[in-house]
């Protein structure tokens, strides 16, 4: 949902047809569009011509913060008509500016116009791309020393070269405009466990989880350390996406891990062995 910021009863809408079940994603569809309400909402009518016609996907979407008048999108469409698309007129009419998309657009695909410069758009994705020409031409931001996986970009509409970023990683500022980053630490909790295991380890057993984009870890369950439990004290066994975790019953340092695309992973605590073991 967006909004015209010189009209609030001018509202835009994304809708994203899809179907979703283990092993199976419909990932578009003919009811996915884009929508316009000139009247706060009472009624809406469709705006997806001159969008790709057929069956379309998830649909990133903006207003210009600059020129309201100016929206961009970003649809996954089928027969390679998927692209940047710029319209100059509310969505009246669109213009495909290129054939940019984000590699994944049921995870990724938010579009972020720069408050400070006419045309300039970043999309969030596996890495950011930005675009100075209104889509003609994107390119990579620079990432590194910075988690992968972008979701959200906040801009200080007092200076042009701060962004506050989003990610899987957790949160990362820049103060020159993305050529270098700088880690929000502090306590926050955002590490997301999909499911956790426990062994049979005596006196203090040790909790396992499989985390979102963020590994699958071990920590200890308490600890005799005066300070507590500290991060050093958690230690990776597999990489990427963790799912379930598993221990031998009879030995605590045979740990069995998930991550995606069916990985199977057999992590030997006492020599630090990594086995793949995927059927």
């Amino acid at each position: 949902m967006h909004f015209d910021p010189r009209d609030p009863d001018v509202l835009y809408a994304v809708a994203y047809q899809r179907r979703r079940h283990v092993g199976m994603l419909v990932a578009g569809g003919p009811e996915s569009g884009v929508w316009k309400s000139t009247d706060g909402g009472e009624n809406w009518r469709d705006i997806t011509g001159g969008l790709p016609n057929g069956d379309l996907g998830r649909i990133g979407l903006a207003v210009s913060p600059i020129d309201p008048d100016v929206l961009y999108a970003n649809p996954a469409a089928t027969e390679d008509r998927s692209g940047f698309y710029r319209s100059p007129d509310r969505g009246e009419t669109w213009v495909r500016m290129s054939d940019y998309i984000v590699v994944d657009p049921q995870y990724y695909g938010e579009l972020y116009p720069d408050p400070h410069r006419m045309d300039r758009v970043y999309a969030v994705d596996v890495f950011i791309h930005v675009t100075d020409d209104g889509g003609r031409t994107f390119e990579r931001v620079n990432s590194r020393f910075r988690h992968v996986d972008n979701h959200a970009i906040v801009f200080d509409p007092d200076d042009p070269d701060y962004m506050l970023v989003g990610t899987d990683g957790g949160l990362y500022e820049t103060f020159d405009r993305t050529r270098t980053w700088r880690y929000v630490s502090g306590n926050m909790p955002l590490t997301q466990f999909y499911r956790v295991g426990i062994d049979n380890k005596a006196p203090f057993y040790t909790v396992y989880g499989g985390t979102q984009d963020n590994s699958s870890v071990g920590g200890p369950s308490r600890t005799d350390n005066v300070h507590g439990i500290r991060n050093s004290d958690w230690f990776i066994t597999h990489g990427g996406d963790g799912f379930q975790a598993r221990i031998d019953p009879d030995d605590p340092n045979i740990v069995y891990t998930q991550s995606q695309y069916a990985g199977i992973v057999r992590y030997d605590r006492a020599s630090g062995e990594e086995l793949d073991i995927q059927p």
